[in-house]
């Protein structure tokens, strides 16, 4: 239906990730996390769900009333990293 990327060159598992930057949303600010990858695609996901951001497919953007959520999340993610 053309509502959720089905990019496979954009997906990785956790293992590969070899660092997380997170820059916290704010009240008037997005949040912005970035996973990094050894030779992850850079370029702009350009088939995204309606009214969705085109970033890198590494690259998430969220509104602040997510920030626990994402900071719970991005704890597993570490978790499972050490794994």
């Amino acid at each position: 239906m053309g509502i959720v990327p089905d990019r496979a060159d954009h997906k990785f598992p956790v293992a590969e990730i070899t660092g997380i930057r997170h820059r916290p949303a704010t009240t008037w600010k997005r949040g912005q996390i970035v996973f990094e990858k050894a030779e992850a695609p850079t370029e702009v996901v350009t088939n995204v769900p309606l009214f969705a951001d085109k970033l890198p497919g590494n690259v998430f953007e969220y509104e602040y009333p997510k920030l626990a959520k994402v900071k719970e999340f991005l704890e597993a993610v570490e978790q499972a990293r050490k794994k």
